[in-house]
């Protein structure tokens, strides 16, 4: 429903687990990306292989490419606070 409202053709998942919720964008005609660490197992996922990035959620991550909607699981990446 989001997507008839927004043109959303691009959308990463941080900590996206099994690829669900990426899934659905991909059908829906999105370019998909899904950033977890190497521990996941590909034969499980529901997105393509070159659609996953392994990373480790610890230190910094550069993807070098935009996206129009991100979807992060807290638990998976450390955020960094600033001190004034």
């Amino acid at each position: 429903m989001l997507n008839t409202l927004l043109p959303i053709n691009s959308v990463v998942d941080f900590g996206y687990g099994q690829g669900a919720w990426l899934s659905v964008w991909g059908k829906a005609g999105a370019r998909e990306m899904g950033v977890d660490g190497p521990y996941v197992n590909q034969q499980h996922v529901m997105i393509d292989a070159d659609e996953f990035y392994a990373a480790d959620p610890s230190q910094s991550i550069e993807l070098g490419l935009c996206f129009f909607l991100l979807k992060i699981r807290a638990s998976a990446v450390k955020i960094a606070t600033l001190s004034q």
